[in-house]
């Protein structure tokens, strides 16, 4: 069992497209068969907002 720790914050989450792409990126290292733990990090006010917001990857 493969098992890949990714972490993402800053400027990887902060528009629609980047996020976008951490998606697809997760996506991808699934699809290689790699078992995910994925950390999500970012400063202030934007920890509030992503608890808000719904991040599905399936």
């Amino acid at each position: 069992m493969r098992i890949l720790v990714q972490k993402f914050g800053g400027t990887s989450l902060s528009t629609p497209e980047a996020r976008d792409y951490v998606i697809s990126h997760i996506r991808r290292e699934l699809a290689n068969g790699f078992r995910l733990v994925v950390v999500v990090s970012a400063m202030g006010r934007k920890v509030t907002h992503m608890q808000r917001t719904p991040f599905l990857i399936s």
